[in-house]
């Protein structure tokens, strides 16, 4: 280190050559030093030892400005400008400028990503300074309901008993294996910050010894339409993260599985729940699949499942695509096997890119219509007499009403009814009908009634009775 006046004094050459060393020495050190040399200059550098700063000489030669911090230990530099970063352009005339926070807790790095992305994509971080391209928010997510918050079927408890298909909120259903192993599906109010419902799984009767071939599943079934952009089958197939929050009286490694509706393509995935009865954030993400057949119809192009059992001919190796049936990992822990168990799920997201970002809460009103789109509940509400359909048709002690549906959905629907119904000028209660000319856009009520002969007004619920009518478009 050596600072010196840059003054070269009037004395022989000896001393004069000794002088000019001492005075490059300066120069090239940039006057390096535990303090400012003595002797200043405008625009004139110093490194301060002690700090590891370097630093410049104002144009008036009154003050010093930090240029950059040095990192010793790691050999790095970092430009200061009291908490600016600016850009300035070609002929300097002006700047694009990147401003810090007037206090600052601790350092921040932010990693940039590798190439300049595709047009329209911003960039995102993923909580750790890590930044990564990725599509702008807004119907990011793939998932319907993934809030929990639908559940137009009913909120109690319903008990999966077999291998059908049972559907308790919107969108999701739940299969088990006849009496072997029993559990519960419900809405819960138990949910995570942010968050106002979640998923409840209740184990009834546990199945230690699941046959090879069994499986237990909380499953959606997403459509083709709504997942051709993701090119499975194709070279240009994308990678997708799935993100969720969970919770179990259970901690250990748990199962799902990510597959195409011929069931031979599978992708078993696994999440560690590290603390029983606590909420828990999961992220997976998954490589697009370049083989197989994935449609893009309004059929089931994804089936998404998180496994609560499964025998050894369901379980494949995690983290890897397969050309059979899997509907979980090996290893996994079976949550049917253990009774009274309890597992609840919810902020379900999954997404284009390899980031999980947060999830996208979207009002209750959009997710109700993406739901009916695969099942519609028309209630009375325990209204008085409330109103299905109105302006029916008489013929031959028949009357008939066409009602049209919410929103147009995915298919036909088959439609069912609850409760008892009534039709203007009746004595007759309905506790059944028949359904014709079922479309996406409406059907027909046929209502049997030998105590009408002419035109008739409504089809309604008996009194404060509450009836339904169910239109089941679901996958």
């Amino acid at each position: 280190m050596s600072q010196h006046d840059f003054d070269i004094a009037n004395q022989g050459f000896p001393a004069t050559r000794a002088d000019l060393n001492n005075a490059l020495k300066a120069a090239v050190s940039n006057s390096a030093g535990t303090s400012a040399p003595s002797t200043t200059y405008a625009y004139q550098f110093w490194y301060d030892s002690t700090n590891n700063i370097i630093k410049m000489r104002n144009g008036d030669n009154d003050a010093w400005i930090s240029v950059a911090t040095v990192d010793q230990t790691n050999d790095l530099v970092s430009i200061t400008h009291t908490g600016m970063l600016d850009l300035v352009d070609d002929d300097g005339s002006a700047s694009i400028r990147f401003q810090a926070p007037s206090t600052v807790t601790s350092t921040t790095t932010f990693t940039l990503p590798d190439g300049d992305g595709d047009s329209g994509q911003t960039l995102i971080t993923n909580g750790s300074g890590t930044l990564s391209w990725h599509a702008p928010y807004g119907n990011r997510n793939l998932v319907i309901n993934g809030a929990m918050q639908v559940a137009q079927r009913g909120t109690s408890a319903v008990t999966i008993n077999s291998g059908s298909a049972t559907y308790r909120l919107d969108r999701f259903y739940a299969s088990g294996a006849s009496s072997a192993g029993v559990y519960t599906v419900e809405q819960s109010t138990d949910a995570p910050a942010n968050f106002k419902n979640s998923l409840k799984v209740t184990v009834t009767t546990a199945d230690s010894s699941i046959g090879s071939t069994t499986n237990y599943r909380v499953q959606q079934s997403l459509e083709g339409q709504n997942i051709s952009h993701l090119n499975y089958g194709s070279s240009d197939a994308q990678t997708v993260t799935l993100s969720f929050y969970v919770k179990s009286s259970l901690t250990g490694t748990f199962g799902g599985k990510l597959g195409n509706s011929a069931r031979d393509r599978s992708y078993p995935f696994t999440y560690t729940i590290s603390s029983a009865n606590t909420w828990e954030r999961k992220t997976v993400t998954i490589a697009g699949d370049t083989s197989g057949t994935w449609l893009d119809t309004n059929g089931t192009g994804i089936e998404l499942a998180w496994s609560m059992g499964a025998g050894s001919s369901r379980l494949g190796t995690a983290g890897a695509w397969a050309g059979t049936r899997y509907d979980g990992a090996s290893g996994q822990t079976n949550i049917i096997a253990t009774n009274s168990a309890t597992w609840l799920i919810t902020g379900i997201q999954l997404e284009v890119g390899s980031v999980a970002t947060p999830f996208e809460h979207e009002p209750y009103g959009v997710t109700l219509q993406k739901a009916q789109r695969y099942c519609q509940v028309r209630s009375s509400e325990g209204v008085n007499f409330g109103v299905f359909a109105g302006g029916g048709l008489v013929d031959n002690n028949v009357a008939y009403f066409t009602i049209p549906h919410i929103t147009t959905m995915r298919a036909a629907p088959s439609n069912s009814i609850t409760g008892n119904f009534r039709v203007d000028g009746g004595n007759n209660i309905h506790t059944s009908f028949t359904f014709e000319k079922q479309t996406t856009h409406s059907f027909r009520a046929i209502v049997a009634t030998s105590s009408i002969t002419t035109s008739v007004g409504q089809l309604h619920s008996d009194g404060t009775n509450t009836s339904t009518i169910i239109s089941d478009a679901e996958l």
